[in-house]
């Protein structure tokens, strides 16, 4: 019996170390305050595009997340794709880091609803010299990221037209 409990303590201590940490929002300013307070931990801080602008040079290389309506979303003009936030008129770019026409088909479909329903939409990732690499996208309680992409077809003998174009 004493051994049956000590194997369930081990693997539960092992799964529990292995779990991920939860992340920790908070803005631009309580980080800088308590900074120590933060340290080793998985910190993402919230702005406003327009913050984001202003104070560039302390919000750069941090994980940030912003929200914003999508004024578009392609590659037109840049190397990768990307979209283009706004608020109140002040805009931002959010790309896939990874060469990228298109990003993976559930990213594509979030962007379209997003954009459509002319909702907010969230952007989560670090703030690099073109603007957020993003890391997911949020809307309505769905998150995706944007680097899953299928193959070009299903396979040989099955099906082998392209899933997207």
């Amino acid at each position: 019996m004493k051994t049956s409990k000590l194997i369930a303590v081990c693997i539960f201590s092992l799964l529990m170390g292995c779990a991920p940490k939860p992340a920790i929002r908070v803005d631009l300013d309580t980080y800088l305050q308590h900074t120590g307070q933060y340290s080793g931990k998985n910190i993402i801080i919230t702005a406003s595009i327009e913050d984001l602008q202003k104070r560039y040079e302390l919000y750069k290389n941090r994980d940030v997340e912003v929200d914003g309506v999508i004024l578009y979303y392609g590659g037109k003009s840049f190397w990768t794709w990307y979209i283009l936030l706004d608020k109140n008129g002040k805009t931002v770019r959010c790309y896939a880091h990874q060469y990228k026409v298109e990003p993976g088909v559930d990213a594509l479909h979030l962007v379209r609803w997003a954009q459509s329903e002319k909702g907010e939409i969230t952007v989560q990732g670090k703030l690099g010299n073109d603007g957020i690499e993003i890391v997911y996208l949020k809307y309505k309680g769905d998150t995706v990221t944007p680097y899953y992409k299928p193959p070009d077809h299903y396979g040989p003998g099955i099906n082998t037209f392209p899933l997207m174009r």
